[in-house]
């Protein structure tokens, strides 16, 4: 009988360098791995918006939207914190309370919602959407104390392909301590935040 073996990640994590390496050696993109964040982002955005329509039909009751909405917003925040950490067997007991930190927040946004008795107009289901935009910050935010842990002590906002807010225009290209550059989400643009932040 063959012994079981424990299939290897396809990609190794560099403490050092906060980034990914690929089976050649290489370090991965940068835009890579932001891109692929993205898509997951978009392809959750969608679910969800799928749920805003469904309970705007009727097709599924209040309770249901929310505990499936719940679930999405879990795993899109765990899912963007386990890359910004080098894997999900990486992320810390600290960095999962971050995570759960970030989920409860979005949780009562989604509660305030519901109380309001989720009025069904235009903009019911974009705004849906919204709730998976708001990982991405939860990312930069396990990305930025990782960074911070590793002996980085400076790091820049840099501008992404959108029509950017003032505040993103202003914050842009400077470099600043890692302590005081403005985190992703703080800006005007919030969840739509397509700027990206680097280290040195």
């Amino acid at each position: 009988m063959p012994s079981k073996t424990t299939a290897k990640p396809i990609f190794r994590w560099s403490e050092k360098s906060q980034r990914y390496i690929a089976p050649n050696g290489r370090f991965v993109a940068r835009a890579k791995v932001l891109a692929e964040l993205e898509k997951v982002r978009r392809g959750v955005g969608q679910e969800m918006r799928e749920l805003a329509r469904q309970l705007r039909d009727g097709e599924i009751s209040r309770v249901e939207w929310l505990i499936a909405m719940k679930a999405r917003v879990k795993a899109v925040h765990l899912l963007h914190a386990a890359v910004a950490a080098g894997g999900m067997d990486k992320l810390t007991p600290a960095d999962l309370g971050r995570v759960g930190a970030a989920v409860r927040r979005q949780y009562e946004f989604l509660r305030r919602w519901e109380a309001e008795g989720l009025p069904v107009d235009g903009r019911f289901i974009a705004r849906a959407e919204l709730y998976a935009g708001a990982a991405y910050g939860t990312f930069s935010d396990l990305e930025r104390i990782k960074h911070k842990a590793a002996g980085y002590t400076e790091a820049k906002r840099v501008l992404g392909i959108a029509e950017h807010c003032p505040d993103c225009l202003e914050w842009a290209g400077k470099w600043l301590p890692i302590d005081v550059i403005p985190p992703i989400g703080s800006s005007v643009c919030r969840t739509r935040c397509k700027c990206t932040i680097i280290y040195r």
